[in-house]
């Protein structure tokens, strides 16, 4: 399309209430309306923007995020974007109360997008929110790859330490691994008799024990380093989940799905 003919689509679209900021420098355009931000803080946390931002525009060629060519992001409505940019332009600083769906929505774009510590933000802040079970939260921290020990193992212990056998649905949620994994975790640990209490775990068991026998599934190396020679031919995926030694790598373009 002609500069001329772009610059005059670009007139009739609607700039954004709060997100279109003056002295911003970095354009968006989602559905319908644009954004103008800072690029300092594109640049600054995520590892697509940064590369993506780098100059590059030749002669007769806007800069990508410019005024007259801004970065089109697919597949999510201008509220999503601006509740992902409030994590940026917070009024209230350090205070972050937002709702667990919005939390949920600033998880899966930084992780599309790379900001890394965005995303560890948002894994923080979901932490404290009661509103979501185990087995949901299990699945949204392995689909958007957060920390494993951190945060994905307390939830396989949570689990394999539950008095009751997971659902028919939350099979169906977690996966056939997933679930394999629970299982075998509880069989490995099982080898202790237990006393009869509600937990399907001994009660002998120290809590150091449980976390040793689940990193040693979803993260064999992270244990062997620490505790000798390794033990199993597994390596774990970003997932929290087990892999051969050759993972498939994946790409995914900027605005697209991950």
């Amino acid at each position: 399309m002609p500069s001329n003919d772009k610059s005059s689509d670009l007139q009739r679209l609607q700039p954004h209430g709060t997100y279109y900021i003056m002295g911003g420098d970095l354009h968006f355009l989602v559905e319908k309306t644009l954004f103008r931000i800072h690029s300092y803080f594109f640049i600054r946390d995520s590892i697509k923007f940064n590369k993506l931002l780098q100059p590059s525009a030749t002669a007769g060629h806007f800069r990508e995020g410019s005024e007259n060519n801004p970065i089109v992001i697919p597949d999510i409505s201008p509220d999503d974007f601006a509740t992902f940019l409030w994590v940026f332009y917070n009024p209230k600083y350090t205070l972050y109360d937002a709702p667990l769906e919005s939390w949920v929505l600033i998880l899966k774009l930084s992780h599309k997008w790379e900001f890394v510590a965005v995303k560890d933000c948002a894994a923080r802040q979901l932490e404290a929110k009661t509103d979501i079970t185990v087995v949901e939260r299990l699945r949204l921290y392995q689909e958007n790859e957060v920390d494993v020990t951190k945060y994905i193992v307390p939830l396989y212990k949570a689990l394999c330490q539950q008095d009751i056998p997971l659902t028919l649905e939350e099979s169906k949620l977690l996966g056939i691994e997933t679930v394999y994994l629970i299982t075998t975790t509880r069989e490995k640990l099982r080898a202790v008799p237990s006393d009869g209490g509600k937990s399907p775990l001994p009660r002998e068991l120290e809590d150091g024990d449980i976390t040793r026998t689940i990193l040693n599934l979803l993260d064999p190396k992270a244990v062997d380093d620490k505790h000798g020679p390794p033990t199993s031919g597994t390596k774990k995926r970003r997932n929290g989940t087990s892999a051969s030694k050759d993972p498939q790598d994946s790409t995914s373009k900027t605005g697209g799905n991950s």
